[in-house]
């Protein structure tokens, strides 16, 4: 029934990605709300799969160092054909290769200068992708569990096990780094990832397995396939469950965010400032506190003040040339159908004329108060909207407000 063939959808992506494999949008939204989206997107945890098979069948079968490379990227490019070319299989795609490469070799590598060279080569490639928000979301994910996911494994293990210490440390890393860009990006953030990511990683990374190994045996054997998932309904049915259950809870989930360029670039500093506190260094501290010392023991008072001042300096000339010459602003925005004006007074004060359209098309509901307005304001650095209003009852200047109303 409906319950069997949400569950279906749900390994599909799982194993293959939403783009290859969609699942139903209350189940993504449920997804999303909990903090659990990146289970449904392709990336590297099916890759590293594929390369640790590689990798056993060469220890296995005694294959040459280039016969294991050839077989990996013959697996790896397959899947990459089935997924689609998302922005992150393809990064974990190069990675993985690059890991294989130096494994197959048996040489050293590093997971930094690895990720840093797939990002400038997928760029390289294909310049357009800089602008690409899942690109972005991809990397900095990645570079969450190399410089905070590692370490603070390695230092939480002795104390909580490897399993509970590997599942805390990538899920607090990744969502460091990636929270500004969601938050900026979609105006929510889902604080309740950090508690629902301990008990579905671990389903993930069982049910991921499983789900290859059954596409796999169902090119020969579809009946094998389907012995292969019955232990999985249990997992899969405990993962969605959980999931919609955790959706439902409203302490965990804040939307209609208002973030502006100012307030990002104030939580990727304060966000910075608990990565370098919680990362211990070599010696087991705090990182952040032994690069404080460094910087002491290597600076000068006087050179802490120059660059103080020279920081100071253009700061408070551009707020002593606005104080000095008050202007009335407008911002004209372009909402296609209709109008959206801002204006700015001397003195800080906003007022919003018109909201833009809300209307219907081939692809369903197009609301430019979120997709435009709102963005835009928060561009502008908007954080809150003193007065608004609608010219006349129509719903070219009225359909978007309720989306403005409710982030503002």
């Amino acid at each position: 029934g409906g319950a069997r063939q949400q569950a279906a959808d749900v390994l599909n992506a799982l194993v293959f990605g939403l783009y290859a494999a969609p699942v139903a949008e209350p189940v993504e939204e449920a997804f999303r709300r909990v903090g659990l989206a990146h289970l449904l997107v392709a990336s590297g945890t099916q890759v590293s799969l594929l390369v640790v098979l590689v990798l056993w069948l060469g220890a296995t079968l005694g294959l040459r160092p280039t016969t294991q490379f050839a077989l990996g990227l013959g697996l790896v490019g397959g899947y990459c054909l089935v997924t689609g070319p998302e922005p992150s299989i393809i990064r974990a795609a190069l990675m993985g290769g690059l890991i294989l490469w130096a494994a197959v070799l048996g040489r050293d590598y590093d997971l930094l200068t690895a990720l840093g060279f797939t990002a400038a080569l997928q760029v390289a490639l294909w310049p357009p992708i800089r602008g690409d928000l899942a690109f972005g979301l991809s990397y900095l994910a990645t570079a969450g569990v190399v410089l905070v996911g590692l370490p603070l494994s390695a230092a939480w293990e002795p104390r909580l096990g490897r399993w509970l210490a590997s599942v805390l440390a990538f899920s607090l890393g990744a969502q460091l780094f990636v929270a500004p860009l969601l938050v900026y990006s979609f105006r929510e953030l889902a604080w309740v990832g950090l508690l629902s990511n301990v008990p579905a990683l671990p389903i993930a990374g069982l049910l991921v397995p499983l789900g290859l190994l059954a596409a796999l045996v169902g090119l020969v054997w579809p009946g094998g396939a389907t012995l292969l998932l019955v232990p999985g309904r249990a997992l899969l049915d405990l993962l969605v469950g959980g999931a919609g259950a955790m959706s439902r809870w409203r302490w965990g989930y804040m939307e209609s965010v208002v973030m502006t360029p100012t307030g990002l670039a104030a939580l990727v500093a304060g966000l910075t400032v608990v990565a370098l506190a919680v990362v211990p260094d070599d010696d087991g501290g705090s990182a952040l506190l032994a690069w404080l010392r460094r910087v002491a023991a290597r600076w000068e008072r006087e050179r802490v003040v120059a660059v103080l001042l020279a920081i100071a300096v253009p700061v408070l000339g551009v707020l002593a040339w606005r104080a000095l010459h008050p202007e009335l602003r407008l911002h004209v925005l372009d909402v296609g159908q209709g109008d959206a004006l801002l204006v700015r007074g001397p003195r800080g004060a906003t007022m919003l004329i018109d909201g833009g359209p809300r209307e219907l098309t081939p692809g369903g509901w197009v609301d430019t108060g979120e997709r435009v307005v709102v963005p835009a304001l928060m561009l502008l650095g908007v954080r809150r909207l003193d007065d608004v209003i609608a010219t006349h009852a129509h719903i070219d200047p009225l359909g978007g407000l309720p989306a403005v109303l409710s982030s503002y």
